[in-house]
């Protein structure tokens, strides 16, 4: 008799422990409580390359993407922001991604004025990305001229991810090996 007790108490506490995590949401970090951030660093891990590929893998910023083992991939990061470039030896031919901790479900006017000074949202489409909807549109910078941007929200975190207008179809390729974690 004790030792049916002694097992219905031990299932009863561990229905307390999984219900707890189930019961309490998911809280988006805010400003200052991100605990990496990246300085124009290369990624800690680098993974080897298979088929002409590396995978880049972000856990804090919950996703992975497979890119052109001829890129060099710095990280910057700045109060809650974070920015993961993608480039070539020459800088003619990458991407960047940026990724702020976003709560509402669409970018608002505020948030894409701040990211996007010029104003300009050419022709937006919606594309899948990570079995998710985002929407690519072409847009200018006053650095690299006209872009090609694909911009979603997953997770508590908005993806703003840029690249020159020219090489949208190579930007579609890579895009596709992309997967939350």
């Amino acid at each position: 008799m004790g030792t049916n007790i002694k097992i219905i108490l031990a299932v009863l506490i561990a229905l307390v422990l999984v219900g707890s995590f189930l019961v309490v949401p998911y809280r988006v970090p805010t400003v200052g409580e991100i605990a990496y951030e990246p300085q124009g660093d290369p990624p800690l891990f680098i993974s080897p390359a298979v088929d002409g590929m590396r995978i880049y893998r972000s856990h804090l910023l919950g996703f992975q993407i497979s890119y052109p083992k001829h890129l060099t991939v710095r990280e910057y990061g700045k109060a809650n922001t974070s920015t993961i470039t993608f480039e070539d030896q020459k800088g003619e031919k990458g991407f960047q991604i940026f990724v702020v901790p976003y709560t509402d479900t669409v970018v608002s006017e505020e948030r894409f004025k701040m990211d996007i000074p010029s104003g300009v949202i050419k022709d937006p489409v919606e594309v899948v990305v990570g079995g998710g909807t985002a929407t690519a549109f072409w847009s200018t910078n006053t650095l690299f001229g006209e872009t090609r941007e694909v911009w979603f929200i997953r997770n508590g975190f908005l993806y703003e991810v840029t690249t020159y207008k020219d090489l949208d179809q190579w930007l579609a390729e890579i895009m596709k090996t992309w997967t939350f974690i």
